[in-house]
């Protein structure tokens, strides 16, 4: 089996909201739960995205009639969702929950997640490779052309309806061997060191939190 590789790059500073201050804490610990794409078509609650683990675009067809293309990933593909500080924070916090994690070099833990999956099997299951970077709000969007074959691919973990655009989503993601049917939805994944970054709470006020500056951070 070949070397995962592992593609992109995200900003530095990114938040995590959690419902619990414990599961926040525990975040920070090293312990990071990742979620399998398909299983939030299904969750219960502000999670659920019925088209997740799906691209979809309107492309030229024939004579340039608009065509309903879609395409999905056959492995389990596991991801740990962020969000940029100029997200909507009212709606997010109200969606996830009011304890927040600003997470400092969130390159640094994507690596640390990266390592620490290729090193060893997860449920039975090897790591194919992972990737980072910024949601695309473009489900059901029409386009110009149909797009290459790596970026159509890419759509099934890193595309999301305009309807959630105000949560301005960063993801790690990461596929495995083996089908998909079978896989669990969460996997915990320990890391040998604290995640950098600290707990605050969004007040009735969340917008001003997209203006701190997190001590030491370099800019995104």
């Amino acid at each position: 089996m070949s070397k995962p590789v592992f593609r992109g790059r995200l900003p530095s500073n990114l938040l995590r909201f959690f419902h619990e201050r414990d599961h926040a804490v525990s975040f920070l610990d090293g312990c990071v739960r990742l979620g399998e794409l398909w299983g939030y078509r299904k969750v219960e609650g502000a999670r659920q995205d019925a088209s997740e683990g799906e691209g979809r675009l309107v492309v030229p067809g024939v004579k340039k009639v608009p065509v309903n293309f879609g395409i999905s990933f056959h492995n389990p593909v596991y991801i740990l969702s962020l969000c940029s500080p100029r997200a909507d924070l009212t709606l997010v916090s109200r969606r996830f929950g009011r304890f927040v994690v600003r997470v400092r070099h969130a390159n640094v833990l994507a690596g640390a997640l990266f390592r620490r999956l290729a090193r060893s099997s997860i449920a039975g299951r090897d790591l194919l490779f992972g990737e980072r970077g910024a949601v695309v709000y473009t489900k059901d969007e029409a386009v110009a052309r149909t797009p290459r074959h790596e970026r159509r691919v890419r759509l099934s973990w890193m595309q999301k309806p305009p309807d959630f655009v105000g949560e301005r989503e960063y993801r790690i993601a990461f596929a495995f061997s083996g089908p998909r049917p079978d896989a669990p939805f969460h996997i915990c994944v320990p890391l040998s060191r604290p995640v950098d970054g600290e707990i605050d709470e969004v007040d009735s006020s969340p917008a001003e939190l997209a203006g701190v500056e997190l001590p030491g951070a370099s800019p995104g």
